[in-house]
């Protein structure tokens, strides 16, 4: 049974400040965090549903084979 969900997204995809930032803010820096997720998945033999942001596989393609594996 899966009963985790993660939902993952940057601090500006949120539309009620899209107006407030610039384009340049948008480099993605919640990939840094991914690797310990993953491993702590592991880790407990647990499966978790992701939530992804398109922009985020846009930015590292290889994400979505992270998830997966």
């Amino acid at each position: 049974m899966n009963i985790l969900g993660i939902d993952f997204e940057d601090w500006y995809h949120p539309e009620l400040i899209q107006k407030y930032i610039s384009k340049k803010d948008n480099k993605p820096k919640i990939i840094q965090g991914i690797d310990k997720i993953l491993d702590l998945l592991r880790k407990k033999d647990t499966k978790a549903t992701f939530f992804v942001v398109g922009e985020l596989l846009e930015f590292k393609p290889e994400l979505l084979d992270l998830i997966l594996d």
